[in-house]
């Protein structure tokens, strides 16, 4: 017996002839991750927390002052609590833009009248300032007309100002320890002349992102802001929703269509794998990004076209693509979810549908998006054991999580995973064999398929799971007998 290893757990990548997809890569990766070690595991699934918003929300923020969750939906602004409690607190304060920044600020009392803690938001029209009671426009004679991108920085509150175009390389920031009063002042990034299209501030720095480049600034307390010696990055973007900051690192979609993970001041490509996707996209102004962060993973989803794909930060690796399957029409829909937040001490991940006024609980135990069914489906990369010789698969033994349903009647129908394969170039698969992961109580984590038929040169596996159950791949191996 010659047990040979395939490779189930291999990083998705699109950007390759089919010819040239080889045992290293995976075909398909649909709504799947990895853990820590590698192993494919299904992706979390949505559950509905609330509905209610007037229309899908554009933005949420968790104010730990308050203890709740603000969110933006219908141009109204929402408070919602851990038992999901969601009341309406003001309506029409937005304009039309699709992404909302949000920024809080200290209690600066001490220093100036009136100065209590505030939370801010924009969205392309004047900030709008909530104190914990009412919600006010700042309108006052040197505060921006245009806010898309605000923060709150060594007690300053800072903007860009889309009114004017004299403000396209320039931020406007307000009187210290005042943050509702703009100084009528502005800081600009001159490094390379061109415009603004983000500001955040992260690492304890203020970064500017423009078209060309990113520059990066600090409170010298007497200026007060200067940009930092060797401080700029040559990476510009045209996508400034795409802009994260995870980790130690800036990712973000460049200029040139392609993901860039920037540490430090090192800008380093790391979409190789989808770039054909990315390059076949018309118009990356409009792609965004969401951020999933938990104690243990760490993910950054790019939005482009319809399509959610997913770069594990940790493994630096993309792990497949994310949608929602229609059985209808049986395809794959867009991903219904965006705006993830991580609420820790709810310990919660919430996130809100795309088209609806809903808020969804990301469960990571449970494998129904709000009912609808989650198809997990991995297809890999042709793979011939090093050699073009025919073989006979006498067994396929794979190594993989069972027992995790209880069984409530006598006749509830065990759950399945599903494997099929195609041979030797050909798109034609083989018909379903069944894999019975069990009932709680069956700790035997290896299933073994017999007879699975033999090929010329080369084989591909696809995977399937829809049932309502764990799915995790740790291992794969065929038993393969050479025929000449």
């Amino acid at each position: 017996m010659t047990l040979l290893k395939i490779p189930v757990n291999a990083p998705f990548w699109s950007n390759a002839e089919d010819e040239s997809k080889q045992a290293i890569v995976s075909y398909q990766r649909r709504d799947v991750m990895k853990d820590a070690l590698g192993s494919t595991i299904r992706r979390p699934a949505l559950i509905e927390f609330q509905t209610g918003l007037a229309g899908p929300a554009i933005g949420q923020y968790y104010w730990e002052n308050k203890d709740l969750v603000y969110i933006s939906a219908g141009k109204n602004l929402y408070s919602l609590s851990e038992n999901g409690s969601l009341n309406l607190i003001s309506a029409n304060q937005y304009g039309d833009g699709k992404h909302m920044t949000w920024a809080e600020s200290g209690n600066f009392e001490l220093v100036t009248a009136g100065a209590t803690r505030k939370l801010f938001s924009a969205n392309g029209d004047r900030i709008a300032v909530y104190d914990g009671s009412t919600v006010s426009k700042l309108n006052g004679a040197n505060a921006p007309v245009r806010s898309s991108h605000i923060i709150n920085f060594d007690s300053y509150t800072l903007s860009n100002e889309l009114n004017e175009e004299r403000y396209d390389e320039s931020v406007l920031f307000s009187e210290v320890a005042d943050p509702i009063n703009f100084q009528g002042e502005f800081f600009s990034a001159e490094n390379k002349p061109d415009p603004i299209v983000a500001i955040h501030s992260e690492f304890d720095e203020i970064a500017m992102f423009g078209t060309k480049s990113m520059e990066n600034f600090y409170n010298n307390n007497i200026d007060p802001f200067v940009a930092i010696p060797g401080g700029n990055v040559k990476q510009g973007t045209l996508s400034p929703w795409t802009i994260k900051a995870l980790g130690e690192s800036w990712l973000m979609l460049n200029r040139k269509k392609r993901l860039v993970r920037i540490d430090g001041r090192i800008g380093q490509e790391v979409s190789q794998a989808i770039d054909d996707i990315l390059r076949d996209s018309p118009d990356i102004t409009n792609a965004y990004s969401d951020i999933i962060e938990t104690k243990d993973k760490r993910l950054y989803l790019l939005h482009i076209n319809g399509r959610a794909l997913v770069y594990d930060y940790d493994l630096n690796e993309w792990v497949g693509e994310w949608g929602s399957w229609n059985k209808t029409t049986a395809t794959y829909k867009d991903f219904k979810a965006r705006n993830f937040i991580f609420v820790e001490p709810w310990n919660m991940i919430l996130c809100t549908d795309k088209t609806q006024g809903i808020i969804y609980k990301l469960d990571f135990d449970s494998y129904r998006d709000d009912g609808d069914e989650i198809r997990s489906s991995i297809i890999t990369g042709w793979y011939g054991h090093g050699t073009t010789r025919g073989k006979r698969v006498n067994e396929l033994k794979l190594r993989i999580k069972r027992g995790t349903v209880d069984k409530t009647t006598k006749t509830q129908v065990e759950p399945k995973m599903l494997v099929r394969w195609a041979d030797d170039g050909s798109e034609v698969f083989s018909n379903w064999r069944d894999v019975f992961l069990g009932f709680k109580g069956d700790t035997e984590f290896n299933y073994s398929l017999y007879q699975m038929g033999s090929y010329d040169h080369d084989r591909r596996y696809e995977f399937l799971c829809t049932d309502n159950t764990p799915f995790s791949i740790v291992q794969a191996e065929e038993d393969v007998e050479l025929l000449r």
